[in-house]
């Protein structure tokens, strides 16, 4: 643990030691990245407190700082998150937008199941498909200063312009920010990675540990793409053409150098069917595509023709199960 994440504890948990919050109050004063940091714990906090925000903002180890925030007085912890507020509020109000209790807005959530797509427009006509297996979250209106949502899923977004309003996505992992544009975002808590696809507009997009820490940013012009590694908290940023451009909203699946087993994800959830890998060796093949509105069997086929492998589909269970194809 750093030296900062000893301050932020030991401030948040409320140790007797007036020159701890000393140093802990200027390290917020000085660095963006330590403000993005206790704001992410002290989003913590807010849940703790009755917030209806996501629980999938938390990872261990918020949940610990719950437990530890729980056993103290709550007129104590109110009181160090308003001095924390205050510190913020000073620095110019960048962080207010994360620091407001999520109960000050009526938040709607939209949760998808597999083999589900569902369209939703937002307050401000802006518009968002989400992908089968996601969970969405947005309120009835926005604030004065920002449009927020979150998401633990896959959506593609088309946001009206706002110079003066930005639009920010919270997922688990980052925050994605723009004032008017087309991208897609890919963000589940289960896979190894998460991608943002720019079409038109600009994003900017930071990156944060399981622990809360930025681990690095980005700014996407139109046709580059971020893929974040989330296990090794690395980014890479990349062209794509307009053959890759996100359509699934619109019944086609197109994949160009995608590892087989993030295929079987996306098509877990497009499809409603489970896949089994028989030969690991198998999930890292990678392979190209083009499917529009075709059933399962029709794309395992497709991807018979030029892959090694064979494929065993139990209608019943609804799971496929991959093999190394074997010479009789």
């Amino acid at each position: 643990m750093n030296m900062f994440q000893k301050l932020l504890d030991g401030f948040i948990i409320g140790r007797e030691n007036s020159q701890i919050d000393d140093k802990f109050l200027e390290r917020l004063r000085k660095s963006p990245e330590d403000r993005a940091d206790a704001r992410r714990k002290l989003y913590g906090m807010y849940l703790v407190f009755g917030s209806k925000a996501s629980q999938s903002w938390l990872d261990a180890n918020f949940i610990q700082t719950q437990r530890k925030i729980r056993q103290r007085l709550l007129f104590r912890m109110v009181s160090r998150v308003a001095a924390v507020v205050v510190v913020l509020l000073s620095l110019g109000g960048i962080l207010w937008w994360q620091l407001t209790p999520a109960s000050s807005l009526e938040w709607n959530k939209v949760v998808l199941g597999r083999g589900e797509h569902r369209t939703i427009l937002l307050p401000d006509s802006s518009k968002v498909t989400l992908a089968p297996a996601s969970t969405f979250e947005y309120p009835n209106e926005f604030s004065e200063t920002t449009r927020r949502v979150m998401i633990d899923g896959e959506a593609y977004f088309e946001i009206r312009k706002n110079n003066g309003k930005p639009f920010i996505v919270e997922t688990p992992r980052s925050l994605v920010q723009v004032t008017g544009t087309s991208f897609n975002l890919r963000s589940y808590t289960a896979d190894w990675n998460e991608e943002v696809m720019l079409v038109e507009g600009g994003v900017d997009v930071r990156y944060f540990s399981t622990t809360g820490g930025m681990v690095g940013k980005c700014t996407l012009t139109p046709y580059r793409k971020a893929l974040f590694n989330k296990a090794k908290n690395t980014i890479e940023v990349n062209k794509f053409d307009v053959s890759e451009r996100p359509l699934w909203m619109n019944g086609t699946l197109s994949f160009r150098d995608v590892r087989f087993d993030l295929i079987a994800k996306i098509l877990e959830r497009h499809y409603n069917v489970d896949i089994v890998f028989n030969d690991e060796a198998l999930r890292s093949l990678k392979l190209n595509g083009d499917f529009k509105n075709e059933t399962i069997v029709d794309i395992l086929e497709a991807i018979k023709i030029l892959t090694p492998y064979d494929y065993n589909y139990n209608q019943n269970t609804q799971t496929i199960y991959l093999s190394a194809y074997r010479d009789e």
